[in-house]
């Protein structure tokens, strides 16, 4: 007669190559079935427009090279002066100890501030924080960049940028 001890290895075994046959079954099955590998070329420039989730562009006027980045975009995009506007960023914690620092807005012309937002903050490890900034776009028509700066702690700067026109209202 079999002790319990031999018993339970026979039921693990056969329990291991119940399931390795079976798995073994399934990968064969979808590696038959898969077909050839499809691959798609998406380099190129794309059109696009700012868009949201209830309302798609009705256009796509300008282009950006792809691998790229919006702010890459041409021509840049055309703002009415003296409109304010909401501007949401996103700030992504992809460590795994919490982030503290200083979230900065500004407006960039010609190498100059023309004007500037701080606010700290804190993110915990592998979370995000929403931060929204008002700000009033310049009257003065011309060509722009919008700077958005994340400063650590240990004053590592990440920045995003994008450029803008300002355009006077009756053109816009």
């Amino acid at each position: 007669m079999k002790s319990k001890k031999q018993s339970q290895r026979t039921s693990i075994v056969l329990s291991l190559i119940t399931m390795s046959l079976f798995f073994g079954g399934y990968t064969a099955f979808c590696a038959e079935n898969a077909g050839p590998r499809r691959i798609i070329d998406l380099d190129g420039r794309w059109e696009i427009a700012e868009g949201s989730m209830d309302s798609a562009p009705r256009s796509f006027e300008r282009k950006v090279p792809v691998p790229g980045l919006v702010d890459m975009a041409e021509p840049a995009e055309e703002l009415a002066g003296g409109t304010e506007c909401q501007f949401k960023i996103y700030v992504i914690n992809d460590l795994y100890q919490d982030w503290t620092g200083t979230v900065r807005l500004r407006i960039v012309r010609s190498a100059q501030t023309i004007a500037e937002q701080a606010r700290n903050c804190t993110v915990g490890s592998l979370a995000r924080e929403i931060l929204t900034f008002e700000q009033e776009f310049p009257k003065q028509a011309g060509e722009y960049q919008l700077v958005a700066e994340l400063v650590g702690a240990n004053s590592a700067v990440v920045r995003s940028l994008r450029d803008f026109k300002i355009v006077p209202a009756s053109n816009k």
